[in-house]
Parts: structure tokens; sequence; C-alpha cells
């Protein structure tokens, strides 16, 4: 790769683009707020938290500088992807040259909807996405693969992911991979050689943050988490397919509302299977040749071993927890789009179709409204905005801790504001108690203002018949507002009484 040549400056621009378009101001979402919380105060008392502090030390240090640096705003936090997008692409452009594809497919993986969606999320997961190509094409593709140095910046890039994220210790498995790869290759251990003495100087600094996480690692168990199974796996399939912004979105598959699956979304749906279909069929000899890849060997490898781990500790897993398989992923998609692309113009025509598809996916995540993530700050500015905070109207809250740390205290300069005496937290209820504790706040008010969380184990069950359930209970609901996953209900007692 020549970096003076102009072409890569336009690509580089081009990625560029994409990646500042993917970003956006939208409501941090439940985990990303604690994350930001807890990097700027973990760090500055001194203290992590058990588990977002220490299971995710390296990216709480990153966001502490970042956020120090930049701001500490939605949009702030979030730009701290585009470096690592930027390398990204650097690597996926290197492997993409390993298969003599043009470098224009390149913004095909940029613009994949698993891509844009975790742009704008102010986690780990763009940073893995980084550390994953770059490990995959140091591990299998490099030109310099019996270099010391290549070994070195291979376990540097690992180290970096397993520092951001626990999950990522699982990527070590595509190392092992290579090295027993590199020695029934040449059938010498000399060959390995300087991967067995490199690795064992970092064995004693994995080994280290190995035993932290496990340390301070619960059982899924502990969080009432069943054991995965197909269809967390069909998940997986259906967003690193990209089409998460094509059918029902995913908080709605959180929830199992497939009742709100209409006829666009099936449409859309249905032409991208067969499109996809067809194109497996007519390039099933890429296909089979690219999944005897050494790297895609060690990826599904790498996928079994993870399921397997992952059962035995109750982990409910989502796609973004298996984003070291994506890469590989993402370029056999792009290898199979290639292959047909240099077939018939009928080829060409179902290629363009399921690009387009993927664009207009990574589009509805990226604006649609029903697309995004759990709107918490829409939520708290609600409430806010109405004066509801220290007035005598009772606020019955599921989530709102949440919403009142992060939303109400943006600078983390001192402790955490009291939450306010007419906030009744209802995290914890079970839905009798959420409507004896309606009926306790009517007795001493006539107006209540009651927070749903749709994901909370009480609400999910009456979340989308509240309205009905209070009015046949003697409320007036006076005002009913949805903020992705959080439903806000104003009743009043007047036909009560």
């Amino acid at each position: 790769m020549n970096i003076l040549d102009k072409k890569w400056w336009f690509l580089g621009l081009l990625v560029l683009l994409i990646a500042s378009l993917s970003i956006s101001s939208h409501s941090l979402w439940m985990d990303e707020a604690i994350r930001i919380e807890y990097a700027n105060r973990s760090i500055s008392d001194g203290y992590f938290d058990r588990q977002w502090g220490l299971l995710q030390m390296g990216l709480m240090h990153l966001q502490y500088l970042w956020g120090a640096l930049i701001g500490k705003t939605e949009i702030a936090y979030r730009c701290l992807n585009i470096p690592f997008l930027l390398v990204s692409a650097i690597y996926f452009s290197l492997i993409l040259r390993k298969f003599n594809l043009s470098s224009l497919w390149l913004l095909v993986i940029c613009v994949h909807p698993i891509v844009v969606y975790y742009m704008n999320d102010a986690g780990p997961y763009i940073i893995l996405l980084a550390c994953s190509a770059a490990v995959y094409y140091h591990c299998f593709f490099s030109e310099q693969q019996n270099s010391l140095m290549n070994v070195i910046v291979t376990l540097i890039w690992l180290t970096i992911g397993f520092c951001v994220h626990f999950i990522y210790g699982f990527a070590v498995l595509l190392f092992v991979c290579s090295i027993m790869y590199k020695w029934k290759k040449n059938g010498s251990f000399k060959s390995i050689n300087k991967e067995i003495f490199v690795g064992l100087i970092f064995v004693p600094l994995f080994m280290y943050i190995t035993y932290m996480y496990l340390l301070h690692m619960g059982h899924g168990a502990e969080r009432g988490w069943s054991k995965p199974g197909i269809l967390n796996l069909g998940f997986v399939a259906y967003a690193f397919s990209g089409l998460c912004g094509l059918g029902l979105p995913r908080n709605d598959i959180r929830m199992g509302n497939y009742h709100l699956i209409n006829w666009e979304m099936i449409a859309c749906v249905s032409v991208f299977c067969i499109s996809l279909i067809v194109l497996i069929c007519r390039t099933y000899k890429a296909l089979w040749s690219f999944l005897r890849q050494p790297a895609m060997v060690s990826a599904l490898i790498l996928g079994g071993i993870f399921f397997l781990a992952s059962y035995s500790r109750n982990f409910q897993f989502w796609e973004r927890h298996m984003m070291f398989l994506f890469p590989m992923f993402v370029v056999g998609m792009v290898f199979l789009l290639s292959a047909a692309w240099r077939k018939t113009l009928w080829d060409k025509l179902y290629v363009s179709l399921l690009v387009a598809l993927l664009l207009v996916s990574s589009c509805q995540l990226r604006w649609v409204y029903k697309y995004h993530k759990d709107d918490q700050k829409g939520a708290y500015l609600y409430v806010q905005q109405r004066g509801l905070f220290n007035s005598d109207i009772p606020v019955i809250a599921q989530g709102f801790p949440y919403l009142y740390r992060y939303y109400n205290c943006r600078d983390y300069s001192g402790p955490v504001p009291p939450m306010p005496d007419n906030i009744v937290l209802a995290d914890n209820f079970s839905y009798a108690q959420i409507l004896q504790t309606v009926d306790d706040c009517a007795k001493r008010s006539s107006t209540i203002c009651l927070i749903l969380a749709e994901k909370s184990i009480s609400a999910k069950h009456f979340y989308s018949k509240a309205e009905a359930i209070f009015e046949e209970m003697g409320f007036k609901v006076t005002s009913s507002n949805d903020f992705n996953t959080f439903k806000i209900l104003i009743l009043t007692t007047d036909s009560k009484a």
C-alpha cells in the first residue's frame, strides 16, 4: 500500500465521512452511560466498580483521557471510534489485497450495518473491530509473518483488545491457531520459535489480566440468565448478514414484539435473503475456497469454543460479543459479491441489490428512530422540562438511576446528586407492586408520573397495554409518550373520584 497514492487518500476521506455521518447525539443507552460514569468517577476516586471498572479497565482509562481532551458529550465520546475505524480500514484494505479484491469493496465493509450501528456507540466494539482486523492480518495475511516484529505487533493488538473488554481474551485462540497452521505447513519447530519466544514473554501479562477478570466475573445464572442457544446464534447471523435495519428492530426482538412485523419488513428481508441465496448458489466454489482459508477455519474454531464457554457460564451473547469473528465474515461477504460481480449482467443486478439493501439497512439504523437504542435522554428531558423533579407529583420510575446519574451530572465533579424526594424507584418491583405503588401514591396526589422500562422483568409483560390497565383501574391517562423502550404515563385520579 502506497500511502502517497491519491486513491488511498480519497478512500480515507470517504471512510472518515462515513464515520462522521454514523455518529449522533442520540441518548446513551444504559451500558454506555454506566461505562462513562465509572470511567470518570472510578479513575478520579481511585476506585473501580466490580463489574464495570475491573472488567473493562483499559476502556475506562481510554474514555477518561478522551473525555478530558475532547469533551463529555455523547458525540465526543463516540468520536473515539473514528481513529479505530480508520485503523480497521487500513487492515481491511491489506486483507482485501491478499484476495485480489478492489479497494472499493472497502466502502461496502465500512457501510455495513454492524459498523454503522457501533460507530454510534460509546463502547469498546469498534476498538475490538480494529484489534480483530489487525490480528487476522498479522496472523494469516502479512507478508512479514516470519518476522519478530510481526509477532510482537500481533500480541500488542491482542493485549489492547483484552484490556478493553474481557471477552476479547478468546481472540488469543487466533494466535494459537496461526502457530499450529504454520507448524503443520512447515513441519518444524524452528518455523514457530519466534511465536513461542514472544508468546512466553506475554504469558504473565495475559495470566494476570485473566486472573483479574475471573476474580470479578459473575455467572450468568446470578443475573437470571438462561443458557444461550439457537436464538442467540440466529441473531448473530441476522446482524452479521446486515438485516438489523431491514427487519424488526433489535429492541423489539429482545422483547419478543413479533406482532410489530409489517409487510415492508417482510418484503425487504425476503428480497435480501433470496438475493443472498442466489449469491451463494452462484459462487459456491468461491465460498468453498474461502471457507478453507486458515483464517476462516480459525474463526470458526474460535466461534465454537466461544459458544461452549458462553453455554457453560449462562452468558447470553449478542453479535457485539462476537466482534472478533466479524472481520472474516464481512471479508467473506465481499469476496462472494466480487466473485459474482465478475460474472454476467444478471449477477451484477442482484449484487447491486444486496449492496443497496445493506445501505438502506445502515441508513435506517442511523436515522430512523425506531431502530435507535433506548432513549433514556428523551425520557429524562421529558421529566425535567415538565418540572417533575422535586415537585409534589410522585414519579414512579424504572431504569431511572441511570438516567439521573448521567444526564443530571455531566461534568462528574463531586458526588452524584441525591435522588429527588418525589422519585419512587421501582426497578425491582413486581407487576403487583407497581399497581399497589400507583394506588398508594394516588391517595396523596391527584397526579402521578409513571416511567416504565420495557426491558425490566415486571414491565415487559404489560408495557404495550399499560394505558388500558390503568384506565380499567379507574385512572385517567392524560399523557402517554414512548421513548424507545421507555414509556411515560401521566395518570390522574379524576375518574377515580
